[in-house]
C-alpha cells in the first residue's frame, strides 16, 4: 500500500473500527453491493476499504472523519436476494481524502498511512514498562468487571484496541482514542475516558471480540 493509493471508502454512522478488530456488516444498498463485487475481484491482500465515521451536519449534509481505520475484506456470504453479510478486519490507521469515483456510485478515497500496520508489542523483552502497562490494564479490569484471562498472551495493540472497540463508548470518544497514535498514550486516554464517564459501573464488554483475534 502506497501513499495516495485509491481504495473504496465506506462511511458508517457512529461506527469506529480499530486495527486488529473484526467488524460484521450487512450489505443491502446497491452501490455497496457493487463495491463488494469489485473488491472480491481483487487479490485477497488488496481487498481494502476505509471504514470512516459519518457525521450529519447542521445543513443536513454529511461529513467524514479524516482519520480512520483501513480494513481488509476477509469474508463474504452472499444471500439469495443479492444482499450479503461481510467481515472487515482492521489493518492500519490512515488519513483519508474522499474523492468521487467516476465509474461507480460509491466513493473512493486517497489514503496517507499513519501506521504501517497494527504493530507488535515493543516491549517483548519484558522491561519494567511492559509490566507497568500490564498492571494498568489489570487495574482497569477490576474497575470495569472486564474478564480477560492471560493478559500476557495478547499483543498490546490488539488488547488496547479491543477494549476501546468493545466498550459502549460513543463514537466521538472512540474517535479520540483512535486518533491517539502512541500506544501508551492511547491506553492512558482510554482509562481516563472510562473513569470520567463511569461506564465501569455496570457495563461488561463482549469478550468474543477478543476471542476472534487471539
Amino acid at each position: 500500500m502506497r501513499v495516495n493509493d485509491e481504495i473504496p471508502i465506506f462511511p458508517l454512522p457512529n461506527v469506529i473500527l480499530f486495527p486488529g478488530m473484526i467488524l460484521p456488516l450487512h450489505i443491502f444498498e446497491n452501490k455497496y453491493r457493487d463495491m463488494i463485487d469489485d473488491l472480491i475481484d481483487k487479490d485477497p491482500e488488496d481487498r481494502l476499504i476505509a471504514i470512516t465515521c459519518m457525521k450529519v451536519k447542521n445543513d443536513g449534509g454529511y461529513s467524514y472523519e479524516k482519520i480512520c481505520t483501513v480494513g481488509q475484506l476477509i469474508s463474504v456470504k452472499f444471500l439469495d436476494d443479492g444482499r450479503s453479510n461481510i467481515l472487515i478486519q482492521g489493518k492500519f490507521t490512515a488519513e483519508v481524502k474522499p474523492i468521487k469515483n467516476q465509474l461507480k456510485e460509491y466513493l473512493n478515497c486517497e489514503i496517507k498511512l499513519i501506521r504501517e500496520e497494527y504493530w507488535k508489542n515493543p516491549y517483548e523483552d519484558k522491561t519494567p514498562k511492559y509490566y507497568e502497562l500490564l498492571e494498568s490494564i489489570d487495574n482497569m479490569k477490576k474497575r470495569t468487571n472486564l474478564v480477560i484471562n492471560n493478559l500476557e498472551d495478547y499483543e498490546f495493540e490488539d488488547l488496547i484496541n479491543g477494549i476501546a472497540f468493545s466498550f459502549n463508548l460513543n463514537s466521538e470518544l472512540k474517535q479520540q482514542i483512535l486518533e491517539t497514535q502512541e500506544y501508551e498514550q492511547r491506553l492512558k486516554k482510554l482509562i481516563e475516558i472510562i473513569d470520567k464517564i463511569g461506564h465501569y459501573v455496570n457495563y461488561k464488554p463482549d469478550i468474543k471480540k477478543f476471542e476472534e483475534i487471539n
